[in-house]
């Protein structure tokens, strides 16, 4: 695809945030403005019009947001809420899986990560091959385990969810290893990595206000410090870990155990 189509696309896109912005602020505090028709008004649109701009491997890339969106993001999930990292408030299904996931936080973990995906092999990917690398199943062992791990633990040993200090800095920390590896051994990523984060912290940055404004999103716990932007507070591990480094670190898991890492 040619230069001025991505240039064309990236409008598009950008339209599709403000209607997204526009949904929400009309929806709030109702039924239809709770996180996950939020979440899908946001992300689902965008998807469909890449998918039809350009074929993608849909295979790969739904396989790919059921592990490291709704397999991983239930892990992430049941360790934020059991350390009071942050909590979702409002929600539909008034269900939380093993007592501590909101199920449409996991759902929007999902879609949230086919969003990145897709983006990713549109502007950036080029398909060369088609089968799933092997390293996929080492992927899943390690999501269902972590998942077991962490539910047994808050099981048998609840006090060990309050042993640090700083908990989202904990899981922040060991979520971006394997991207901070990947920069050192492979650094021609970078530009690549750099130029979907910075599309995706501008989407996070309009999505963060809108949330903790209309008091979706809440952060009970113990943080390093606070951004405060036209009174609207979240704390510094979600600007620095979410909002800046969760597209590229998810964007790595997936070069290097399901695409072809190159």
């Amino acid at each position: 695809m040619k230069k001025t189509n991505h240039k064309q696309d990236l409008i598009v896109l950008f339209i599709l945030l403000f209607v997204a912005v526009f949904y929400a602020y009309l929806t709030k505090g109702t039924y239809l403005g709770n996180n996950l028709f939020s979440g899908i008004v946001l992300t689902i649109p965008s998807v469909i019009y890449l998918g039809l701009r350009k074929k993608k491997n849909w295979k790969k890339l739904i396989l790919a947001s059921l592990i490291f969106g709704v397999l991983f993001g239930f892990a992430l999930s049941f360790y934020a809420e059991a350390t009071k990292s942050w909590s979702t408030n409002t929600p539909i299904f008034n269900y939380r899986v093993f007592g501590m996931s909101a199920l449409e936080e996991i759902l929007g973990q999902g879609i949230m990560a086919l969003l990145v995906f897709t983006f990713y092999e549109h502007f950036f990917d080029n398909e060369r091959k088609s089968k799933l690398n092997k390293r996929v199943i080492w992927a899943i062992l390690l999501g269902i385990f972590g998942s077991l791990f962490l539910i047994l633990l808050h099981e048998y040993l609840p006090q060990k969810f309050s042993a640090f200090e700083y908990p989202y800095v904990v899981v922040g920390t060991i979520a971006i290893l394997p991207l901070i590896y990947i920069l050192i051994k492979r650094p021609g990523f970078l530009p690549k990595l750099v130029l979907t984060g910075v599309y995706f912290f501008i989407l996070w940055f309009v999505i963060e206000f809108q949330a903790v404004a209309y008091n979706y999103w809440l952060y009970p716990g113990n943080y390093i410090g606070w951004v405060d932007i036209l009174g609207v507070r979240y704390p510094f591990e979600e600007l620095f870990y979410w909002m800046m480094l969760y597209a590229p670190t998810i964007i790595v898991y997936y070069e290097f155990s399901i695409d072809d890492g190159k």
